[in-house]
């Protein structure tokens, strides 16, 4: 079961260009992405919440078309965008493990009130998210350290 924070028709954009449309697809990816690491540690350096002005349509089924822009509330509420800044210190496993690898990220999240009552946090879901981060910070210096360790071996 993926996290009910995810409205039904949440959709995730990576920052390749690559979505992820609904809860268990971003669920999937995100275990995916992350899974390779020992842990990942997360520095805040600032959140701002602003007013949506393209809210995604939530109809009383509780399924909406997120690519309707002309609407600025839901039939249940108004939404919000909140955009994040972070370090993320991602940890390696086994050999390639030392000090943590931080790369700062970017992230924007829609949103709103949850499309089924009992679902998302303190009665709000995510309808849209985006990430910008360099991943090449972090592919590079995982390159970094195979290289040494091939040359010690």
């Amino acid at each position: 079961m993926y996290p009910n924070r995810y409205a039904l028709n949440c959709t995730f954009y990576n920052r390749d260009g690559t979505f992820y449309p609904g809860g268990p697809a971003i669920k999937t990816w995100i275990e995916g992405l992350f899974g390779p690491f020992s842990h990942i540690d997360v520095n805040h350096h600032s959140y701002r919440i602003l007013p949506y002005e393209a809210s995604p349509v939530i109809g009383d089924e509780g399924v909406g078309d997120p690519q309707d822009a002309t609407n600025q509330t839901t039939r249940k509420g108004k939404c919000s965008r909140l955009l994040i800044e972070h370090d993320m210190i991602f940890y390696l496993r086994g050999d390639l493990s030392g000090p943590g690898i931080s790369v700062r990220r970017a992230m924007s999240w829609v949103l709103g009130p949850a499309q089924v009552e009992g679902q998302g946090t303190d009665g709000l879901q995510w309808y849209e998210g985006r990430v910008w981060w360099d991943t090449n910070v972090l592919t590079g210096e995982i390159a970094e350290r195979q290289a040494k360790l091939d040359e010690r071996n």
